[in-house]
């Protein structure tokens, strides 16, 4: 993987514990990463890791803050038509 800046990946049940434990660590690894971002499968919720705050974990639920590319994108819009 060649210097990303933005990670996304959709969380299942069969991979939730594996994204926010060990391919988080890994990823706070890379020095070009800024932004881990795991999307719920099963509701409108974006768990983040920024490189700016120093990797932690916080829940999104409103809207995905992309600074890196001057975008913000209401979760509403990404989840439209998957969740009742």
């Amino acid at each position: 993987m060649p210097d990303p800046v933005l990670i996304v990946e959709v969380l299942s049940d069969s991979t939730t514990a594996q994204d926010r434990s060990i391919k988080r660590v890994e990823y706070a690894g890379l020095p070009s990463l800024r932004r881990y971002v795991m999307l719920a499968s099963d509701d409108r919720l974006a768990p983040v890791c920024a490189r700016d705050d120093g990797f932690i974990e916080r829940r999104v639920r409103d809207a995905l803050d992309l600074p890196e590319f001057g975008l913000t994108i209401p979760l509403a819009t990404l989840y439209d038509g998957l969740l009742p």
